[in-house]
């Protein structure tokens, strides 16, 4: 449910375990080391018991956790993806899409300060620096699109400057392009540039209907946009809010492996040019071969796979997957039980179209 345990907190759990055990007389003493030795000190488990526990559980390791809003937990719950899959497959049924026609865009922020990886150092070293190319650096946006197939398109770019210059696609993917409009995000006026785009590379017959799938920010919610859609055979289907994190193929199949591409490009080209640092129009460039390996057929593939898109699973996710959102689940009553007045107040209500609206069903 996205609380996970500590090492503190487990050492305090063990340390009251412990004292209930000898409550209840099934063990003798608790170990005088786990007692706490000053008066503002909790007493836990020593850490030498928690590396014996860690080492005899080898299935369990110390992980980094993914920060996750309480939006996204809320919002990724199962009658909220029952209700895309719904829509998803009735979609599909009435157009026999194929998967090379089945497309998901969504956008990467690109920065020209990367992010360091991890490097060999002598132990005990207390500080281990690593070259970056600024303080804060300057963020552009790219564009992808991928099908079910495996393909992409040339990406798409949109550059925090207020004229493009053809300098920013030097040495980049063939065919890319590029466009600026001030902030570097996209906009309604830049979403319509990119679906002309995608119409030159996607679409093979304009005769043919093309499915795309992407996340309803309200740049892509625009009137032109729609209409160059319908006009055009583009069948938009929008992901539900906040779920992206695990439905999107984007998200969990190329862009997390593009990231770490992108941050070794970027390393790499600091040691070859020590002392200049990394511009704007050197992102497209950097970020060329880490679309190669990052957006690969096999992660793309992989991508719609895991979100059950293709091929088409909608029990992809286990009722583990929606656990987070039993915690914001809110009891609702039917309408006639709040028109009958306070002699059914007290009254169990049965599943009602809010609470299945509002989280998993037969949640608390």
């Amino acid at each position: 449910m996205f609380h996970g345990l500590s090492f503190q907190q487990i050492r305090s759990l063990a340390f009251q375990f412990a004292c209930k055990l000898k409550e209840i007389k099934a063990s003798k003493k608790v170990p005088d080391s786990w007692t706490a030795k000053n008066s503002d000190e909790e007493p836990a488990a020593t850490r030498d018991w928690l590396h014996g526990f860690m080492k005899h559980h080898s299935d369990l390791s110390l992980r980094c956790p993914v920060q996750t809003s309480l939006g996204r937990a809320a919002a990724f719950n199962k009658p909220t993806v029952d209700a895309f899959f719904d829509t998803y497959e009735k979609v599909c049924e009435s157009h026999e899409y194929n998967a090379a026609d089945i497309w998901n865009m969504d956008e990467k922020g690109l920065s020209t300060v990367h992010k360091t990886i991890f490097v060999v150092a002598s132990k005990g070293t207390r500080c281990v620096g690593a070259i970056s190319s600024g303080e804060r650096g300057t963020n552009m946006t790219m564009a992808l699109a991928v099908s079910a197939a495996g393909d992409r398109i040339p990406p798409f770019f949109i550059y925090s400057r207020v004229k493009f210059q053809d300098k920013f696609l030097l040495h980049s993917t063939t065919n890319a392009r590029g466009v600026a409009n001030g902030s570097g995000w996209q906009t309604s006026d830049t979403f319509l540039e990119w679906l002309h785009h995608f119409k030159n590379y996607a679409i093979r017959s304009s005769t043919e209907k093309t499915l795309l799938i992407m996340d309803n920010h309200e740049s892509h919610m625009t009137i032109s946009g729609l209409d160059f859609c319908k006009e055009n055979n583009i069948e938009v289907l929008t992901l539900p809010p906040h779920t992206s994190h695990r439905m999107q193929p984007l998200d969990r199949g190329v862009f997390g492996p593009l990231k770490t591409y992108f941050d070794h490009s970027c390393k790499a080209w600091m040691f070859n040019h020590s002392g200049i640092p990394i511009t704007i129009d050197l992102i497209a460039e950097l970020v060329a071969e880490p679309l190669l390996n990052g957006a690969s057929s096999m992660n793309i593939v992989a991508g719609f796979r895991s979100t059950g898109i293709w091929p088409f699973n909608r029990d992809i996710f286990s009722e583990d997957d929606f656990m987070p959102a039993y915690v914001t689940d809110r009891p609702y009553e039917e309408e006639a039980d709040q028109e009958a007045g306070p002699s059914n107040a007290n009254q169990e209500t049965g599943p009602s179209n809010a609470k299945q609206e509002a989280g998993p069903p037969n949640a608390h």
